[in-house]
């Protein structure tokens, strides 16, 4: 065991144990047989000092006492070295046998001695000098502990080791021995760049919200909202000034004199009726702006859905357009229509002019444009005819549009897909054009041609028919009737 393991054992501030030495037997004043051979006088010296005599003299206790008093000062003054735990004491060897005439008796042979007789008791003064002695000896172990206590708490502390919970420090860092290798270079050189495309793209979106203007009906609504706010400021400050200004005229009269001048009950209530009427009268002319500005912007919300409504057909008419070209390049048309030519090039045509010249110079029905929109079924559209028919007598002349639109033949029971045409209803939607520029007169007389209906498609031919007789009865009337008259006359 190291001396370091001997001190954490103790607590620094832990003082020694003293070892209580056992007192002497006193010497008995029987003869005790001596050794064979005197001792030497070097051992004698020693074991004089060593071991003094506890019988002292009456006259000798103090200067005992001065010498163990100063036999502790020079203990105390000399350097004061750790006391370690006890030893522990070694067992004595039993005392050696008396020597009668210088030989020992041998082992064997040898008759056993009688045991010696008792001590005889000291006096009462040996007794007391004794234990005077031993009180003594115990005092100078006391006076050496306050010595040993500060030396060891002198000692630096010892930090105590937990070998259980010791954990090895972590290897130091490798530093590394060369730069970023060309392919991360490379890499990072790629990330900077996608990262620059990103911020520019994003830049460039913010910059195009920022920098977008207002829709014109937007700066309309602005526009009215301001005026609208403008003039309710006014009128609440009108209000404001009218109601001071009556109060005022109320409580001095300026034109007659300028002293205050009490009103009655009457006046009162008279002046605030009136001003109850004036502030009627304003809270109206607000509501009547208020319901102006209303039906300015329930117009300006109607502008912007029909604008969005046509953005949206023209979306939708854009898309029927390519959808069409797909179809037409995708499915060619049959070899029974291949020889037809395109609507604009039927007057080039020679064959095709004749046959719409004939049609033409019979009915007197001239068809000016057509064109196709889309309807509810996808694979029908509804097709729009622009007409002009002029009536070959009268040259009365009536400009319109008929409207071939596709429905169900019954509603309540839709089929599930629609493959021909025999599972629709065709209508006809008639729209007369230019009736302004007409008399009164010719509105008149042509009816229920002067508005807008429908009818069957299968009734066409009676449509054309009743055109005609409306038309052909306009100006044969007027011409008639002179004729009437001279026959009369004849």
């Amino acid at each position: 065991m190291s001396d370091i393991d001997e001190i954490e054992g103790f607590d620094p501030t832990t003082p020694h144990k003293p070892v209580s030495k056992k007192r002497k037997a006193a010497d008995s004043n029987g003869a005790v047989a001596g050794p064979s051979k005197p001792a030497s006088k070097a051992n004698g010296n020693k074991r004089k000092n060593a071991q003094p005599s506890p019988e002292t003299l009456p006259g000798t206790e103090g200067e005992d006492h001065e010498d163990q008093s100063e036999h502790s000062v020079e203990e105390a003054d000399a350097p004061v070295r750790a006391i370690g735990p006890p030893t522990k004491s070694k067992a004595k060897k039993p005392p050696s046998k008396p020597v009668t005439n210088g030989k020992a008796p041998p082992k064997s042979k040898a008759k056993p001695k009688a045991d010696p007789p008792p001590p005889a008791a000291k006096p009462a003064s040996a007794q007391r000098s004794d234990t005077m002695a031993n009180t003594e000896e115990e005092a100078m172990e006391v006076e050496l502990q306050p010595g040993t206590i500060r030396a060891t708490a002198d000692l630096p502390p010892i930090p105590k080791k937990n070998l259980g919970n010791r954990k090895d420090p972590a290897p130091p860092a490798r530093a590394k021995e060369s730069g970023p290798t060309q392919r991360e270079v490379e890499r990072l050189k790629k990330q900077l760049q996608d990262v620059m495309s990103q911020r520019d793209s994003l830049a460039k979106q913010v910059n195009e919200w920022v920098t977008l203007r207002e829709t014109e009906p937007e700066l309309n609504l602005e526009l009215e909202r301001a005026q609208s706010q403008a003039t309710v400021t006014a009128k609440d400050q009108l209000i404001k000034e009218l109601t001071d200004h009556t109060g005022v005229e109320s409580m001095f009269d300026s034109s007659r004199n300028s002293h205050l001048r009490f009103l009655t009950q009457e006046q009162a209530d008279e002046s605030k009726v009136t001003v109850e009427r004036e502030v009627e009268r304003l809270r109206g002319i607000i509501k009547e702006k208020d319901g102006v500005i209303a039906q300015k912007d329930a117009k300006i919300h109607h502008a912007e859905q029909a604008l969005a409504e046509k953005a949206m057909e023209l979306k939708l008419e854009i898309k029927r357009c390519e959808d069409l070209q797909t179809k037409l390049s995708r499915d060619p048309p049959p070899s029974g229509l291949r020889g037809r030519a395109a609507p604009g090039a039927a007057h080039n045509d020679p064959k095709n002019g004749s046959a719409i010249s004939l049609y033409e110079d019979m009915t007197n029905l001239l068809i000016t444009n057509m064109r196709f929109e889309k309807s509810d079924f996808p694979d029908f559209d509804n097709e729009i005819f622009q007409c002009m028919f002029t009536h070959n007598e009268t040259k009365a002349s009536l400009s319109f549009t008929l409207q071939r639109l596709w429905s169900l033949r019954d509603p309540e029971n839709p089929p599930p897909r629609i493959k021909s045409k025999d599972q629709l209803a065709v209508t006809m939607k008639y729209t007369p054009l230019n009736l302004e520029s007409e008399s009164p007169d010719f509105r008149e007389k042509i009816e229920f041609l002067n508005d807008v209906f429908t009818f069957a498609g299968e009734q066409v031919d009676v449509f054309f028919n009743s055109m005609r007789e409306y038309l052909g009865n306009i100006k044969k009337e007027g011409e008639n009737e002179p004729i009437v008259v001279d026959d009369d006359d004849d």
